[in-house]
């Protein structure tokens, strides 16, 4: 029994020690799942756009910030933003829902519990777990961030593409870079349906 018992202690100190260091990382892994369309066999590298806004959005800095990150993801996919002389058009927007609770959270799981284990030379007894009082429950947000590249001189859609995800970061700037990045994955030949695709971010102090 002792040694089973210190087994016991061990592997919880191990899960412990492991909660630990993910709590410390300095990134966080975002899983979006991606869907993304092309009408256009090729779109030339360096090829130059600007921004178009929908009403809504001007006048916006939430939508100004929005487009700096799209600018970097559109960047490392060869883009290159040239609003005197753009060939396309793109115009993206961002969408967020917050839950009160993560959708595979069980209740019954939170919570303090209360309980007693006795232990001793004549044998040992379990005492009867059952919860004191309630944990907040953190919220959990769902995102999506879309994306529509237009040709200009035609008017027509050559490419657009869609990702969410769902998690706890409350991080915005930190989780929307990294969205945008999976959403330009494969461009400018995205494989058809939807994919899983997570990308390391950094996470905010």
């Amino acid at each position: 029994m002792k040694r089973s018992i210190s087994s016991i202690f061990a592997a919880a100190a191990l899960v412990a020690a492991a909660s630990l260091l993910s709590a410390c990382s300095t990134v966080m892994m975002v899983d979006s799942e991606v869907r993304s369309y092309a009408t256009q066999p090729a779109i030339p590298a360096g090829a130059t756009y600007r921004f178009e806004r929908l009403p809504s959005q001007l006048g916006n800095s939430r939508q100004t910030l929005l487009e700096s990150f799209t600018e970097n993801a559109l960047g490392k996919v060869g883009l290159r933003r040239d609003d005197a002389a753009a060939q396309y058009s793109v115009q993206v927007g961002e969408g967020l829902i917050r839950e009160n609770r993560s959708p595979w959270n069980d209740p019954w799981r939170q919570g303090m519990w209360s309980g007693s284990v006795q232990l001793s030379n004549h044998g040992s007894g379990v005492g009867l777990w059952f919860p004191m009082y309630p944990f907040p429950d953190p919220p959990w947000y769902v995102r999506e961030v879309s994306l529509i590249l237009r040709n200009l001189a035609s008017a027509k859609v050559v490419y657009e593409t869609r990702a969410v995800h769902d998690g706890p970061a409350a991080q915005s700037d930190a989780v929307l870079p990294a969205m945008l990045e999976a959403a330009l994955r494969d461009f400018p030949n995205p494989p058809q349906g939807a994919r899983r695709i997570n990308i390391e971010a950094p996470r905010n102090p």
